[in-house]
């Protein structure tokens, strides 16, 4: 097979592996592809919903306080205001990352 003809059929079955990986749905392998990188923005929002409702979750369980009212940070306030609370809390988010495996939210995403 000539050389060209290789690296060829070595990025279909990449194409392939990415494809079946995200699980776009579609017709052909092009449009397929075309569609990964707002497949990924899906699935990385399902994650950072998918975190934020463990933490706060457990949150509550250890607190005892209903949270369930919160929505956001105070008005006038951004995440921007707050970096350094966020910051504060990357141990937290490790368990949260423990606790909800990276293949699960992948698979409800697709």
């Amino acid at each position: 097979m000539a050389g060209w003809l290789t690296e060829l059929h070595a990025l279909w079955e990449a194409a392939d592996v990415a494809d079946g990986f995200v699980r776009v749905p579609g017709g052909r392998r092009e449009e397929r592809l075309l569609d990964i990188p707002e497949r990924v923005r899906d699935v990385v929002e399902l994650g950072v919903h998918r975190g934020a409702s463990v933490a706060l979750a457990a949150t509550q369980v250890r607190l005892g306080h209903e949270l369930r009212h919160l929505v956001g940070f105070p008005e006038g306030e951004g995440a921007t205001d707050h970096d350094g609370l966020v910051e504060d809390f990357d141990v937290a988010a490790d368990a949260v990352v423990a606790k909800v495996p990276a293949e699960e939210v992948i698979r409800e995403a697709t």
